[in-house]
């Protein structure tokens, strides 16, 4: 093993600790190269064998008051680089998920109202064994079925069934997914 990659390894493990001793619940294998968390560490929770490519970024803030975002990513995802999770509510991203690069997800958007900004959140579930295509967005109130796959570039803002293929801006389902496939 050369220097730089002992000076990676302990930067992650200091980084993991540092986490850890803010509140987050990560395993010890989580992998990760360049990316940025931001936000309360006490909101996120990351399972075993996850990896997050280079430049994923991870942000974990409620915008509401006495609320803490709540953001789990499940074991076994792969979440490809510059990949953006903007939590200010609740984002649940379950076991052996793909994300694929550049997607965005997020569970809030902007509302004006009488001139004042504010935010409206609604929950996001993207369940077990779902593949997210390059440049997807997920955004609020939004659940992804088991064993769905969510086309490059497309825009989910309803709710996409288990064993589907959803693709276009606005996402809608193109075909089912025989389960026995």
């Amino acid at each position: 093993m050369n220097p730089s990659e002992v000076l990676t390894r302990c930067l992650r493990y200091f980084y993991r600790a540092s986490l850890r001793r803010k509140g987050a619940c990560i395993a010890n294998d989580l992998q990760f190269f360049d990316s940025f968390f931001s936000g309360e560490p006490k909101s996120l929770t990351i399972g075993i064998s996850t990896y997050l490519e280079k430049g994923v970024k991870i942000v974990a803030y409620s915008q509401e008051p006495n609320h803490v975002a709540e953001l789990k990513i499940g074991s076994h995802c792969f979440i490809n680089h510059y990949a953006f999770i903007d939590c200010h509510h609740q984002i649940t991203i379950e076991d052996r998920c793909l994300i694929g690069p550049y997607a965005y997800i997020c569970d809030f958007d902007h509302v004006t109202v009488t001139e004042q900004e504010r935010f409206s959140t609604a929950p996001v579930c993207i369940q077990s064994d779902v593949w997210i295509g390059a440049h997807a967005c997920i955004l609020k109130g939004v659940t992804v079925g088991h064993h769905s796959i969510i086309a490059a570039g497309a825009v989910v803002t309803d709710s996409i069934p288990p064993f589907s293929i959803a693709a276009g801006v606005p996402a809608r389902v193109v075909k089912k997914i025989q389960s026995n496939d």
